[in-house]
């Protein structure tokens, strides 16, 4: 029957990880099973393959919790050695259900966990950058690794931080006139299989913008937003209701096609999909701030531990924002600014060049101003706005 059919396709796939045939193997089937045709056994797959996925899916979110002691065990058992082998992501992908990729990335993850970068550790990249003249050479993965052990930081950060170090035009990064952003947009569409560091090759001498700049304005270009529409909402929202909110960078790309949306409006999409029928329950900043204010706590650190703890739910960037926010609000030596105080934050910024201030310069106009690092953020921005200079 029809049943037993899709059935034994399914014991199949079991046995390898999705079943695709080759044209070999479909006409041994077919000469196998002479009653099918070459459509029907091509529906019989299909059909299959969904139902395979969707009770691997099952599986998956039943092991998620387990997931974390995985890769931890695994761990543990290679010792130290961080030699991955192909038997050893092929037993993590029978394990986890995950992809290659996602595989080595939680590996990474695991092995080598971010850190916290602190003006300390900014500084003393710099000085490597210095020692080991990484402004004419680009980095090893050995400098990589030693920079790294020094400051206390992965090699994923430290890298991220020399690149952004070496961009000198970044701590003073300008607003993009329409002259600039024309300028790329034309280079772009002229060269529309060109990678990135051509581009930056070619348009960072011309420009007086930072690489940064660059990269997120010609992903941009190449992704530009299209207008939304009930039709596309629709489209979107039915996809990810029958993939279970699963949406890989093959669909994502199938999806900007057939809608004209970027990948971004797309992924931003389902993101907030998925947070809105999660079974997790919404927790509002109120809350926090009740609970804050109940027990009494006004230490940044101690806060931090106890909404994480007391609010799993929130990520912790949100947290951190949250926090800054009440504790911002609860600063009692606050004062309204005066034109001797904008004079005095004015004064800073010219001596820096208008160079973004560091957690420490901010400090210490506080301490000079007696203002409240939210005022003091508002007035910096402002007097950066006036002088045409991006936040």
């Amino acid at each position: 029957s029809h049943q037993e059919k899709i059935q034994f396709f399914c014991e199949l796939m079991t046995q390898c990880d999705e079943f695709y045939p080759s044209w070999d193997q479909k006409h041994m089937m077919l000469r196998k099973w002479s009653f099918m045709d070459e459509m029907e056994l091509g529906n019989l797959l299909r059909e299959a393959r969904l139902r395979h996925r969707n009770d691997s899916e099952q599986e998956k979110l039943a092991q998620k919790d387990e997931i974390p002691h995985i890769f931890q065990e695994f761990i543990e058992q290679k010792d130290g050695n961080a030699t991955i082998s192909r038997e050893d992501i092929q037993f993590l992908k029978n394990q986890t259900g995950y992809s290659r990729a996602h595989i080595l990335k939680d590996l990474r993850r695991h092995i080598d966990p971010p850190r916290n970068i602190t003006p300390q550790k900014r500084k003393r990249i710099k000085e490597c950058i210095q020692e080991h003249s990484l402004d004419q050479n680009k980095p090893s993965r050995n400098q990589i690794r030693e920079i790294a052990a020094q400051v206390d930081l992965s090699q994923r950060q430290t890298r991220y931080l020399i690149r952004v170090l070496l961009d000198k035009t970044t701590s003073g990064m300008r607003i993009l006139s329409r002259e600039t952003k024309s300028a790329i947009s034309e280079w772009v569409h002229s060269n529309p299989k060109a990678s990135l560091q051509n581009a930056c090759t070619e348009l960072l001498p011309r420009l007086e913008i930072s690489q940064v700049q660059l990269v997120n304005y010609i992903n941009r270009v190449r992704d530009s937003p299209g207008k939304w529409t009930p039709q596309k909402r629709k489209e979107i929202l039915s996809f990810l209701q029958s993939n279970h909110g699963r949406l890989c960078t093959e669909n994502l790309s199938k999806l900007a096609r057939s809608t004209a949306l970027s990948r971004n409006q797309i992924y931003g999409f389902a993101e907030r999909w998925k947070r809105k029928n999660s079974a997790v329950p919404k927790v509002h900043r109120r809350d926090v701030f009740e609970w804050l204010t109940q027990n009494g706590i006004n230490d940044k650190n101690k806060a931090t531990e106890q909404v994480q703890q007391n609010f799993p739910s929130i990520s912790s960037p949100v947290i951190q924002q949250i926090i800054f926010d009440y504790l911002d609000r609860n600063n009692q030596n606050a004062t309204s600014i005066t034109v001797a105080i904008r004079d005095t934050v004015l004064q800073k910024l010219e001596q820096c060049d208008w160079a973004k201030l560091s957690k420490d310069e901010y400090s210490q106009l506080q301490k000079m101003t007696g203002l409240s690092r939210r005022q003091l953020y508002s007035l910096v921005h402002e007097l950066r706005k006036k002088k045409q200079i991006k936040t």
